[in-house]
């Protein structure tokens, strides 16, 4: 008898919508100026690390979160830019993601798309397709463990 293989396929890309943030603002008064203008409360939750195979070379990004029980929709501020370089390198222009997880419907989007572009020390927001981003599905998984293990 022959083994069979079997080959899970997991594309995550489907629930998320991502926006990505061009500001000179430290992530503390971004989020404050969000939590005001969109009527959110996005909390610090503790730092995303990517991991890399030398435990040294480790990086830490900030992350902050909301979860909105009413529309199961989760806000996820994350920092794309640390002191040692870029998470996602192919979005270097970035200094944040805003990343939606759930089924927002359009107009909501273009409402939070709208209301992040109207917030005056912001440069720029733009949106970003997931499968443009190759490492997108690793990070899913690594972001997903991250707030399972996070005790904030």
């Amino acid at each position: 008898m022959m083994a069979k293989k079997v080959l899970l396929s997991h594309s995550s890309s489907e629930s998320f919508s991502i926006f990505g943030i061009s500001c000179h603002l430290r992530e503390y008064r971004l989020t404050w100026l969000i939590n005001q203008a969109a009527g959110v409360h996005l909390s610090r939750k503790d730092d995303f690390v990517k991991q890399s195979s030398k435990p040294q070379e480790n990086r830490a990004f900030s992350l902050y979160h909301y979860h909105d029980e009413a529309t199961a929709i989760t806000l996820h501020l994350l920092a794309n830019r640390n002191a040692q370089g870029v998470l996602f390198p192919s979005l270097k222009q970035a200094d944040y993601l805003m990343i939606v997880q759930g089924a927002m419907p359009t107009p909501k989007k273009l409402d939070l798309l709208e209301c992040l572009r109207n917030i005056n020390d912001v440069l720029a927001v733009f949106p970003v397709e997931a499968q443009s981003l190759p490492e997108w599905d690793l990070f899913v998984s690594d972001l997903e463990m991250h707030l399972l293990g996070s005790g904030k």
